[in-house]
């Protein structure tokens, strides 16, 4: 279990890029809640200006390096790693676009794990949101992290304002037919509020 949060925490905190500008988590207000008629719970603050619904078999991961991370369920867990949907946010002091901050985020991940190609880059809307998408895989066998397996990621970028958003699915290939789904009903559900 400690590989996997080591694994999910240096995950997110590549990906959110610019960990040093990250904005501060413990003191905005998140509202959680549970619609039991339908299965479905929502997360939504008004600091951030972004809400979204998730199924309830998903739980929220403490997480220092995100605004939130969604865990997938227990019981049928990758071994050694945890499929997750993360959000961040950090402060673009630089003023970088959206595509160099997602491009950037890609940079990293490969200097960390060389197999990493970048397969699908464009410019998309989210939510009414102009954004990044970035799909990227490898292989990755690294002890430390977890077990070695063929792992993708989707990563939306977005900014408003002075900072700039991300959106990740991280999965391993082969619970993606089983995973995807619930990223794309996560992005169906997202509301963005631009400032």
């Amino acid at each position: 279990m400690k590989r996997f949060f080591l694994a999910l925490a240096l995950c997110a905190a590549l990906l959110c890029t610019g960990c040093t500008n990250t904005v501060e988590l413990a003191s905005h207000p998140v509202k959680a809640t549970l619609r039991p008629d339908s299965g479905l719970k929502s997360w939504s603050s008004a600091e951030y200006n972004f809400s979204f619904s998730y199924h309830h078999t998903w739980y929220a991961a403490d997480s220092t390096t995100a605004i939130v991370t969604l865990v997938s369920p227990a019981e049928d867990a990758t071994p050694g790693f945890r499929e997750y949907i993360a959000f961040g946010g950090f402060f673009n002091t630089e003023q970088k676009t959206a595509a160099e901050i997602a491009d950037a985020g890609v940079a990293d991940m490969q200097k960390l794990f060389p197999s990493v190609t970048l397969e699908k880059s464009s410019s998309v809307q989210l939510s009414g949101a102009n954004a990044e998408l970035r799909i990227f895989k490898g292989h990755i066998d690294d002890s430390n992290l977890g077990a070695a397996d063929d792992y993708f990621w989707h990563q939306y970028t977005w900014l408003d304002s002075d900072i700039s958003y991300s959106l990740t699915f991280a999965c391993t290939e082969k619970m993606s037919e089983r995973y995807l789904p619930e990223f794309e009903f996560v992005k169906s559900t997202l509301v963005i509020e631009l400032s």
